[in-house]
């Protein structure tokens, strides 16, 4: 698989909430899918040329299906650079019902994303490795809290 995009996660950093789970429930309408574009999104962060990470629901124009997105892109950034896309979608087969996991090229995605947008410059960053839970707390809160006491 190809890795991050861009060189790190720092400047400018951004989150993007984009459509949200009422587009899902209580089941996606095919006749009524909003539909979003990654320029637009980094446009309106006021990032244009963002490096875009997150999790969200693929293009069923593009794939054919629902799917699942990890995108991993640089947005465009008016005339001087298109931007580009190392992005993967994961799908259920049909035939066996098995993951599909494939590069996805398109700056389109639907429904809902949760989204980071930088500039992917090298700076700074929190790394943290695990092997297993050792407790009832989720990921998340364990790392609020393990950031507010040090």
């Amino acid at each position: 698989l190809d890795f991050l995009r861009l060189e790190g996660l720092c400047g400018n950093a951004r989150l993007a909430d984009v459509g949200g789970v009422p587009n899902l429930v209580p089941l996606v309408d095919p006749e009524n899918i909003q539909y979003f574009d990654f320029d637009d999104v980094a446009k309106r962060c006021d990032l244009p040329g963002a490096f875009v990470l997150g999790a969200g629901a693929g293009s069923s124009r593009f794939v054919g299906v629902n799917c699942e997105l990890m995108p991993n892109i640089r947005t465009a950034k008016g005339a001087e650079s298109a931007g580009e896309i190392r992005s993967y979608s994961a799908k259920v087969s049909e035939k066996d019902g098995s993951c599909i996991l494939e590069h996805y090229e398109s700056k389109e995605f639907s429904l809902l994303a949760n989204l980071f947008l930088s500039d992917g410059q090298p700076g700074k960053v929190l790394k943290v490795e695990a092997s297993n839970r050792t407790g009832d707390t989720n990921f998340v809160t364990c790392m609020r809290r393990d950031r507010k006491s040090g």
